[in-house]
């Protein structure tokens, strides 16, 4: 699906998360991390990250060049969702360390943590997707993306108009709210592709990558959002 566009994000992708992970852990000024980090708990973070990642960073790589075996493909899709774990506690640790609980509340936290995880949630919608009706399906796969679907729309009406009763508080202002109905109005746009995979029926090529194309425009409109929240966080001098 759409394989010369897929092959690009995988190759930039793949970079830029080593670099990431890179300067995280030692610093650097082109990512803004002025200091290597030097806190116990965010090491131990970072280095059972970097653990996972570098077998999983070895297996893209070889799909990148062409070379990949089906051991590679088949690690690749097993241990995805333990990299997105490992990272996604990383992120946790490092939010707490850099945040100054004086002027973050914690009803702000969850906002940029919630719409943190619907970026993710795109790619994860995108995965099962392209998996469906290929050689690495499984009985579990369809039930997979209906319940990735449900989170996405669930948190997605949740971060829209809040929901009070878990702490989650509506956007703080106009901007955040248009960026999520944008969402809104990409994910409408994708949605009736992946209700058509839902009810076992076929797509044509261009659908497909019509599909993998827009669920990274709203990847890309998320990901804007949760900038949005973590500047309305971010303590004021």
């Amino acid at each position: 699906i759409a394989v010369e566009h897929a092959s690009t994000l995988l190759e930039g992708a793949t970079a830029e998360f080593s670099q990431i992970l890179y300067a995280l852990e030692f610093g650097d000024e082109d990512w803004n991390i002025l200091q290597p980090e030097t806190r116990r708990k965010s090491l131990m973070r970072i280095h059972a990250l970097r653990a996972l990642w570098e077998p999983f960073q070895e297996a893209a790589n070889a799909v990148i060049a062409g070379t990949a075996e089906e051991s590679q493909l088949n690690y690749l899709l097993e241990e995805n969702l333990s990299v997105l774990s490992a990272a996604q506690l990383l992120v946790e640790e490092l939010t707490r360390q850099y945040s100054n609980p004086n002027a973050v509340t914690r009803a702000s936290l969850m906002l940029i943590d919630i719409s943190g995880r619907q970026r993710m949630l795109t790619q994860k919608i995108s995965k099962e997707t392209c998996i469906i009706g290929g050689r690495h399906q499984t009985d579990g796969t369809i039930a997979d993306l209906q319940g990735t679907v449900q989170i996405f729309e669930a948190s997605l009406e949740a971060l829209r108009f809040g929901m009070p009763s878990v702490g989650i508080l509506p956007p703080p202002n106009a901007e955040i709210s248009a960026g999520l109905n944008t969402v809104v109005t990409d994910w409408n746009t994708v949605k009736p592709m992946i209700s058509a995979m839902l009810a076992s029926e076929d797509l044509e090529t261009a659908a497909h990558a019509q599909k993998f194309q827009q669920l990274n425009v709203t990847m890309s409109v998320m990901n804007a959002v949760v900038g949005l929240y973590a500047d309305v966080a971010r303590p004021r001098s």
